[in-house]
């Protein structure tokens, strides 16, 4: 049984999804587009253990191309799978037998807690390009929900861990303290940052601030730029929108263009295994295997916004570093990782040793294919889960600012030094409200989309 079940281990991301990120970092959309619709990506979206990365990968590709309504599509059907999966029971430890005895990544891909949230931020985007205000709003609301669910989550999560590490006569502070995990480890600890503790996402804030503040609940509007201020307490931009809004501006200005700018830039963290080896003097070599994130180096820099004349408008701050909120969920969850792993040794370590004594008995000596067999299904067995969403950007940057209708603004990418290297204009608009939304990769690939508001919102503020 143990053979079979290392039969299971399970590949972290398959080839062809591999290939559909690499041509998404490239800018190649139209590719990415042509490879959706062949019929074995098809089957792979509708698959149990994988389908949901596919779905959240493919939404978030589809969206960049700006195919929305086919990105909404995606994005609905992740939903789906996810409340599927939330309306289930919490897999305890004690009943991951199959999992702990093979490699996690043969398991059923169930969405992280920032997958969660995030998916409610770009649907939000999906509805503001439609011009459905209330419904980019629900959507806002829910990512609050989602963050309240992961927080209950994560209680019952901890909870049960210290259960099963009781259970087997296990500290986890020891675990957590061995060297050699934590020169594993370490690198991925680099980017985590306390202002996203908790599943925290201020770009789900500040987008949710700026809507109300168009729909008119000012009130509403304040108290979330006030928890902006305070997660981001040197940022220039939110401390003036904050201002504005404290002082009774109305979103829409007679005669001029507000404009919300959405940098989505970079390219969001991959996994990769790392570990060491146990060696035991009784069963040999058993190797330990975590997931250890890595963080793209070629990272844009921000975007300086200036008039037609070249006067500096505004620059771009970041709101959100998901280099960081990946990092803080790593964290957050990596002393259940090691006590699965740890207790994956512990059931591995008997099944070789119930090989060895097979062995024994079918002809009162040890020849050693018990032995043999038990370091090779330990061997073939070992890995860790490093499937992650990986189309999102590294970090989301924002800014806000009017500048008379039918004008242009012009837009300049800088590298992360802070030089110019390319520069884009937006078009001359009539509407009120611009939401313009660039997405840039490490590989200098950019898009531009836009979502526009007005008409019925023109009106003072009491």
């Amino acid at each position: 049984m143990a053979l079979s079940l290392a039969a299971l281990s399970g590949c972290a991301t398959s080839a062809e999804l591999n290939e559909l990120v690499a041509m998404h970092r490239a800018g190649a959309e139209e590719a990415v587009i042509k490879r959706l619709g062949d019929d074995d990506v098809k089957e792979e979206l509708r698959g149990r253990r994988d389908g949901l990365l596919w779905r959240l990968e493919a939404g978030k590709m589809l969206q960049d191309a700006g195919r929305i309504e086919a990105s909404e599509r995606q994005f609905r059907a992740a939903d789906v799978r996810l409340r599927e999966f939330d309306a289930e029971p919490i897999i305890r430890i004690g009943g991951e037998v199959g999992g702990l005895l093979s490699n996690p990544g043969a398991r059923t891909y169930r969405g992280t807690e920032y997958d969660r949230i995030l998916l409610e931020c770009y649907r939000a985007w999906n509805h503001l390009t439609f011009g459905d205000l209330s419904e980019a709003l629900v959507h806002c609301r829910r990512a609050y929900v989602r963050q309240a669910e992961a927080l209950e989550r994560n209680a019952e999560r901890l909870a049960d861990e210290q259960r099963a590490a009781k259970q087997h006569d296990l500290k986890l502070t020891e675990l957590m303290g061995d060297p050699e995990l934590e020169e594993a480890v370490g690198p991925t600890r680099t980017r985590v940052d306390p202002t996203y503790a908790d599943w925290v996402n201020p770009y789900a804030t500040w987008l949710q601030a700026v809507l109300q503040w168009i729909d008119k609940d000012y009130a509403g509007a304040e108290v979330d730029l006030r928890k902006l201020a305070g997660m981001h307490p040197d940022s220039e931009g939110v401390a003036d929108l904050l201002r504005e809004v404290e002082g009774g501006a109305t979103a829409v200005v007679p005669g001029m263009t507000r404009v919300f700018f959405i940098h989505e830039a970079g390219d969001a963290p991959s996994r990769a295994e790392a570990g060491f080896v146990l060696q035991t003097p009784r069963f040999g070599y058993t190797p330990i295997v975590f997931p250890a994130l890595i963080y793209e180096t070629r990272q844009p820099g921000s975007f300086e916004i200036t008039a037609p004349s070249g006067e500096l408008i505004a620059k771009s701050e970041t709101v959100s570093d998901f280099e960081a909120i990946v990092a803080n969920d790593y964290e957050a969850r990596l002393a259940g990782v090691v006590l699965r792993a740890f207790l994956s040794v512990i059931l591995k370590e008997a099944a070789t040793e119930a090989l060895v004594d097979a062995d024994r008995r079918e002809d009162g000596r040890d020849d050693g294919w018990g032995f043999l067999a038990g370091n090779i299904y330990k061997l073939v067995s070992a890995g860790c889960d490093t499937r992650t969403w990986r189309s999102p950007s590294a970090r989301i940057e924002v800014a806000q600012f009017l500048i008379p209708t039918d004008e242009v603004a012009q837009l300049h990418l800088l590298d992360p030094v802070g030089t110019r290297i390319a520069s884009y204009q937006t078009e001359p608009q009539a509407a009120p409200l611009l939401f313009v939304r660039v997405r840039s990769h490490g590989a200098g690939a950019v898009s531009i989309q836009t979502a526009t508001l007005g008409g019925s919102l023109l009106s003072t503020r009491p």
